[in-house]
């Protein structure tokens, strides 16, 4: 769920069909879900609070420490990557959710 860039509402209903259908593919064949998820928590959280089953990995978010909490609560297998987007100067809250990763 990318909401990023200014068409998202156009095409935010093909991203929530393709999200559940990803999910949907990675529960039968067993296998981790990537999740790219930028902008739009709330339209993330609410696919993948159906699919806690799932191993999560989220390899790119813009997300703080609270949203990192919420997910470490719903989801006992999720990984969380940080990508370059941490050294931006202006990426204050990604950093602070590096840090309460480290306390959970």
């Amino acid at each position: 769920m990318d909401a990023h860039y200014p068409d998202y509402e156009k095409v935010k209903k093909l991203q929530q069909e393709l999200f559940n259908a990803q999910c949907e593919l990675a529960r039968e064949l067993a296998l981790p879900v990537v999740i790219h998820s930028r902008d739009q928590f709330d339209d993330t959280l609410e696919i993948i609070k159906n699919y806690t089953d799932l191993k999560v990995y989220f390899h790119c978010r813009g997300y703080g420490p609270q949203e990192l909490e919420v997910l470490h609560n719903l989801l006992p297998q999720l990984r969380v990557g940080f990508c370059g987007n941490i050294t931006y100067p202006a990426a204050v809250q990604l950093r602070s959710s590096l840090k309460k990763g480290i306390e959970l």
